[in-house]
């Protein structure tokens, strides 16, 4: 009743995950960012796309007994409610002491909007705006705060991959 995982980078941006259990013929139970994206499977192996900077946690379990253990993503989502005669609106991050628009969203008629953010900085409040653009006025703006605190970013290198040697290169 033990997994046991492997992994290595095949590629820039992706890693291929190996595993094994110490039972007989198991069905796995696969958790990656805390979340199940495959259940009571056969195989074992799966690729993983990794972005920049990005920190995945990959978790496998031969009984449906465990649970997985609570993931903190990098992003947030903003949730808002539509605002009477808005035709779009306004997503603004609080950077360096200025509102920086990051996106304008369409109003379609929808009753309630939602946006996820980029991967955020760990261990750093993070600011945003939400502003109602009417016909030639802005609305009264939502303003919302975070906190991120999740598992460290990775590290702030540079890595370049060989496809002919399968090497990677880290500066």
């Amino acid at each position: 009743m033990a997994v046991t995982i492997t992994t290595e980078q095949i590629g820039l941006h992706l890693i291929r995950a190996n595993w094994e259990s110490t039972e007989g013929t198991p069905s796995y139970y696969i958790y990656l960012d805390g979340v199940l994206v495959h259940a009571a499977v056969t195989f074992e192996t799966m690729e993983i796309a990794v972005a920049d900077g990005q920190a995945r946690t990959l978790e496998i379990f031969d009984t449906i007994s465990h649970t997985p253990t609570p993931v903190q993503l990098g992003a947030v989502s903003l949730r808002w409610y539509a605002t009477t005669d808005a035709s779009a609106y306004r997503i603004d991050e609080y950077v360096a002491n200025a509102w920086v628009e990051r996106t304008q969203i369409t109003d379609g008629g929808e009753w309630f909007f939602s946006w996820r953010s980029r991967n955020l900085e760990d261990v750093t409040s993070h600011r945003f705006r939400v502003v109602p653009l009417l016909d030639d006025e802005e609305g009264t703006a939502q303003e919302m705060y975070f906190f991120m605190v999740r598992k460290p970013d990775g590290p702030g290198v540079d890595y370049s991959y060989d496809s002919g040697t399968g090497k990677v290169t880290i500066a």
